[in-house]
């Protein structure tokens, strides 16, 4: 994130900024790491301004998500509408606007990739990459790359070793690493796994936060 001179203040943020800073430290947590000592006011395409005023360059997209820019017009359209008429709905239930959506998403892809499941997280999504193989094939183990970011939930977690692991206990059964090197000696070092042979679901790869991905791919 890149920071610049933005619009001036309003009085009093200081205060405001110790306030909330020590509220955070009183009643939130973060499962990894912490947060930013700032707060964000308002966003605008690729910029988002905290309470100093201070223009930042938001390199993250809103965690990966925001890749239209913040405060997008079309999307803050879409959202307006959805609240005007249904902001939620249980998971059965569906909007003519999720089914348009999942038609649109297939369009885009080859005829054998034509179903859709919309989750919130890439560490949600993982899981179910990881159920969907584990049923696929009927196998159990895992192999993913060390130094490798697929989420922290339990599943997803069991196969990331780019975050400290320490104090969880053990992972699900199954998982297994090789070393995030070259592909090719990536792919070599799985002859030297004990895998079963008639156990083996899956293998994973995917980058580390913050780091150059050696190779990617499902």
């Amino acid at each position: 994130m890149t920071a610049a001179a933005g619009e001036r203040p309003n009085d009093g943020w200081e205060e405001r900024r110790e306030r909330l800073a020590e509220a955070v430290g009183r009643h939130m947590i973060r499962y990894v790491d912490g947060f930013f000592p700032f707060f964000i006011e308002r966003g605008e395409g690729s910029y988002v301004t905290d309470d100093s005023g201070r223009k930042i360059l938001d390199f993250t997209s809103g965690q990966m998500c925001a890749t239209l820019g913040h405060n997008h017009p079309a999307v803050v359209a879409a959202v307006e509408r959805s609240g005007r008429r249904a902001m939620h709905l249980f998971s059965w239930m569906l909007a003519p606007e999720v089914v348009e959506l999942c038609a649109g998403l297939a369009a885009l892809l080859p005829p054998e990739l034509q179903k859709v499941m919309l989750l919130n997280t890439g560490s949600e999504s993982n899981e179910a990459a990881l159920r969907m193989a584990r049923v696929t094939t009927g196998r159990f183990e895992v192999v993913a790359l060390t130094n490798s970011y697929h989420g922290l939930t339990a599943g997803a977690g069991s196969h990331t070793y780019a975050k400290p692991r320490q104090g969880y206990g053990p992972g699900i059964p199954g998982a297994m690493a090789v070393p995030a090197c070259s592909p090719a000696n990536s792919f070599r070092a799985l002859n030297f796994l004990p895998l079963s042979g008639t156990h083996s679901a899956r293998v994973s790869a995917h980058k580390s936060v913050n780091q150059e991905p050696e190779f990617t791919g499902r």
